[in-house]
């Protein structure tokens, strides 16, 4: 699987969060391996509905779609 990922990338400057930029493209989800990266996510939220901010330059924020 780790072949696929990243065969399909999209980059973003700012977003509220990259897995709503997903549910909100639901046609990207039929995409495996695609990953989703931004610069900057201004409502970003990790597991268990915790919320973080991130920092251009200092932070990783991805969410990538697997099969």
């Amino acid at each position: 699987m780790s072949e696929k990922i990243g065969c399909h990338i999209i980059r973003l400057k700012e977003i509220d969060s990259t897995n709503s930029y997903l549910k909100d493209k639901s046609e990207l989800l039929q995409r495996n391996g695609l990953v989703v990266i931004a610069e900057m996510q201004v409502s970003g939220r990790g597991r268990a509905g915790r919320k973080f901010t991130s920092v251009i330059g200092n932070n990783v924020t991805f969410s990538v779609v697997l099969h």
